[in-house]
């Protein structure tokens, strides 16, 4: 009967251990360990916590990892609300994230040309005007 638990032992382990992706080296680890019933649920929550503890810090590295990139992003959209269009971010990534720095800087683009245009017509308006008021002056005196 001992022999049949820690066959059964070995083979929970090393589902636990499969289902964990620990797939390399687990037939031979579980081959040479030998479980009793009362250390069986001492090695599940010792390798839950390590599980536990490998989730976190992957989560820590891929939340700074996406944080990044927006946390800039987002410095260089506040520069161009205060007035600067020559703010710019060069999209190193292929992800959403760089799809998004490469859409703000056609907008800044965009923008920046628009600005040239509005100047460019306003000093036009601005000569037109000068003449006419010169021109209705000269027309007054006659």
């Amino acid at each position: 009967m001992s022999m049949l638990r820690t066959i059964r032992n070995r083979i929970i382990l090393y589902n636990l251990l499969l289902i964990l992706g620990l797939t390399g080296g687990v037939l031979l680890f579980a081959a040479q360990v030998d479980l009793t019933a009362a250390q069986l649920p001492r090695v599940i929550l010792g390798v839950g916590a390590i599980a536990l503890g490998l989730s976190v810090l992957l989560s820590a590295y891929l939340a700074a990892t996406i944080e990044r990139p927006l946390r800039h992003l987002t410095d260089v959209v506040e520069r161009m609300g205060t007035g600067d269009l020559s703010a710019r971010l060069l999209p190193v990534r292929q992800d959403e994230a760089g799809k998004l720095t490469g859409a703000v800087n056609m907008m800044a683009d965009r923008l920046t040309q628009q600005m040239a245009d509005l100047h460019q017509e306003q000093g036009r308006l601005s000569t037109v005007l000068n003449h006419m008021a010169c021109l209705l002056y000269t027309s007054d005196a006659a």
